[in-house]
């Protein structure tokens, strides 16, 4: 009787061989027997699928027929072998036979067990129980909020199912989504109670323009790979909108509905407040807006019915793709610390009239022409301009912010004193930003102040006519290449250097220094070297201009053949730290030039180098007592003046001797001037002498 039955047995095995799909093969369940194949129905993807009820609880045994490749029957390697719930086997398609059996736990005899199979003719790969404890739930609708007609770019979308009933413990429904057709999808778990489930897809799969696809899908709790990868294997059952799956494609922007704060939801047609952090798309503005949060966007569009008013925060606007990402033909009032900030891979173009407080950019920037800064400009790292400068305003700073080495070029034009381009304060910030002239032959100008930061780098052009015109202070307390370029201090106000500008013979000094601004003083507040050692190198105070020493020493250096000091205006020394200068005939005050002493230091060392011409005037000013006795020793003057300041001055000229003064002689009151002769031919006084009340001349 057993040969019989086992000869009956193998009949049936090599019938169900000859399927061509897989099957279960088990007694243990409330339909189905041994030896004769439960066939698997077509599931998500090339899954295959069958659920089994239950008349007991306990242990279940099972084996799988296959497709015929490479067996029919699949068996595990032990007897007895545990299918853990929920967690997919992989079948040893080598391992055919029907001695061993799998085994899966049924806690409940009201519990359904799901069996999936991957399919396919290539034999069975890997197989999966799903033990539900109780009816198996389908998911009877899907409904989305907002609805698909307007998802605007980084708005969450909540997705909700309904199940046709209340799920039972082990089966669980999940979201899968996509933003690209399915070559990469998310998976998440949704969550809630009775027959109401929901999700989210993230602001951050909502960009602009996306076309976003999703479906609801049943399996066991516990979650299938968040990728989605296995989401067909471990699909149960799902809700597809009929294998068309739902979708929806998200605005390409954010759009005004009414005036009002950019926070308020009121604000925008979709009637929600907008992301802070997540892109927004192009925005629109048709109403008066102000911008009260911050707001990250792919490019903004003020119509001709729009406003935009801001104070504060930051709008930052991120493109890959190079287009016009700020388009105004409407009105701006942009102040206080307001900040445009232009970033990702693009070069942005900016249309129309726009009037910026403050810019930042690690991206590329055409201000098309018609772009003001009011504020700072900050150029990051990776950040530049191109094609257009902005205007920049007397308030405003250009800052290189790079942390490495930049090359000047669009953003600070070359060879122009104003308009497009032409700075007015710059400042070289953050620790290794190095910037540089590189090898133009234009001189670059800025009307505001200059500051070198600690830790930074600026170097002029390393060709001739590469050079640097101020039109403000010079605050250096990186490093200054000149690279023998010339500096010219051309401003309309006072001016001052500050800093380190006595350094080394390549850096921290002026080779060419030209003092240019006729309205009011350039103050040296530190030690200036000027004139270093090289070819013809100078130092020129123009007609009409003064410049005062007024801390530290003026150092002009190099051999008096190859330098020169050429004072055509007035040259002031107040610093109590004398004045050094190469040689005789270094030092020329011409017709124009005026040489004021003011100081409690002596003069006699640098006076041997300095020659004064016709028509200049040489000035010792002060409220003590000098005693340059090389000040009058052989010293030929054109005028000499003596100039009391807020006490008595007080000259002494002991030993001098052939003192001449090819002009006028003028002693003004507080002051007490004694001129010894002890030689011959003595003193010549060749034009007038003027003692003022108060005066007096010994």
């Amino acid at each position: 009787m057993k040969r019989i039955l086992f000869i009956h047995v193998m009949a049936l095995l090599c019938a169900v061989q000859s399927h061509a799909q897989n099957s279960l093969n088990s007694g243990d369940f409330s339909t189905g027997s041994w030896g004769s194949g439960q066939s698997m129905s077509a599931s998500a993807g090339t899954s295959l699928i069958i659920t089994k009820a239950v008349t007991t609880s306990g242990d279940k045994f099972f084996r799988f027929f296959g497709d015929g490749s490479p067996c029919g029957e699949y068996q595990p390697n032990t007897n007895g072998d545990f299918f853990t719930h929920n967690t997919a086997v992989t079948t040893p398609n080598a391992n055919c036979g029907n001695a061993n059996a799998w085994r899966v736990n049924v806690p409940t005899a009201t519990s359904n067990v799901v069996f999936k199979t991957d399919g396919g003719n290539d034999g069975i790969d890997r197989s999966i129980a799903y033990v539900i404890q109780g009816a198996v739930q389908s998911v009877s609708s899907v409904a989305q909020a907002p609805v698909s007609a307007s998802v605007f770019p980084s708005q969450a979308v909540t997705v909700t199912a309904t199940l046709s009933g209340a799920f039972a413990t082990g089966q669980a429904a999940y979201l899968r989504y996509t933003n690209n057709s399915y070559s990469t999808s998310t998976v998440v778990a949704m969550t809630g109670s009775g027959t109401s489930y929901t999700a989210t897809i993230p602001a951050a799969t909502n960009t602009a323009g996306a076309s976003v696809s999703y479906y609801v899908f049943t399996s066991g709790n516990t979650a299938p790979a968040a990728n989605g990868s296995d989401a067909d294997f471990s699909t149960i059952n799902s809700n597809n909108n009929g294998g068309s799956n739902y979708t929806y494609t998200v605005a390409s922007g954010w759009t005004t509905a009414a005036a009002g704060n950019w926070s308020a939801s009121a604000t925008w047609t979709a009637g929600a407040v907008p992301p802070t952090a997540t892109d927004m798309g192009v925005i629109t503005i048709n109403h008066s807006v102000t911008q009260d949060a911050n707001a990250l966007a792919s490019g903004i569009t003020i119509s001709a019915t729009g406003t935009l008013t801001a104070s504060a925060n930051t709008l930052t606007i991120s493109k890959n793709a190079s287009s016009t990402t700020f388009t105004n033909s409407g009105s701006l009032a942009l102040s206080g610390s307001h900040t445009v900030a232009f970033a990702g891979t693009a070069t942005h173009a900016i249309s129309g009239t726009v009037v910026f407080q403050n810019v930042s950019t690690t991206a590329g920037v055409n201000f098309g022409g018609f772009s003001t800064i009011n504020g700072t400009f900050t150029i990051n790292a990776s950040g530049f301009v191109s094609t257009s400068a902005p205007t920049y305003a007397a308030s405003s700073t250009l800052t290189y912010n790079t942390g490495g080495s930049f090359a000047a070029a669009v953003e600070w034009t070359a060879n122009a004193n104003s308009g497009l381009g032409v700075p007015f304060n710059v400042t070289i910030s953050t620790a290794s930003t190095s910037v540089n002239f590189g090898a133009s032959a234009q001189y670059r100008r800025l009307r505001g102040t200059l500051t070198i930061s600690a830790s930074t780098t600026f170097a002029l052009s390393t060709a001739a006519g590469g050079d640097l015109q101020v039109g403000g202070d010079f605050v250096n307390n990186g490093t200054f290449t000149h690279n023998n370029r010339a500096v010219t201090f051309n401003g309309t106000t006072a001016q001052a250097l500050s800093g380190t500008l006595s350094g080394t013979t390549t850096t921290n000094r002026f080779p060419f220094l030209f003092i240019s601004n006729t309205s009011a003083t350039v103050t040296a507040n530190v030690a200036v070297n000027a004139a270093t050692t090289g070819s013809a190198n100078s130092f020129t105070i123009d007609a009409g201009a003064t410049y005062t020493q007024a801390t530290g020493a003026l150092t002009v250096q190099g051999a008096a053949a190859t330098v020169t000091f050429l004072i055509n205006g007035t040259y002031i020394h107040t610093s109590t730290t004398a004045a050094s200068y190469p040689g005789a005939g270094s030092v020329s005050v011409s017709s124009t030039g005026t040489y004021v002493h003011n100081s409690t230091t002596g003069i006699s060392g640098p006076l041997n180098s300095i020659t004064f011409g016709t028509g200049s005037t040489m000035i010792y000013r002060g409220s003590s007592t000098l005693t340059p006795s090389a000040a009058f020793s052989g010293r030929t003057y054109h005028n000499l003046s003596f100039e009391s300041t807020s006490g008595a001055l007080s000259v002494s000229g002991t030993g001098a001797s052939s003192l001449t003064i090819n002009g006028n002689l003028s002693v003004g009151a507080g002051c007490t001037v004694g001129l010894n002769v002890t030689g011959t031919p003595g003193h010549s006084i060749k034009g007038n002498i003027t003692i003022a009340s108060g005066g007096t001349f010994n």
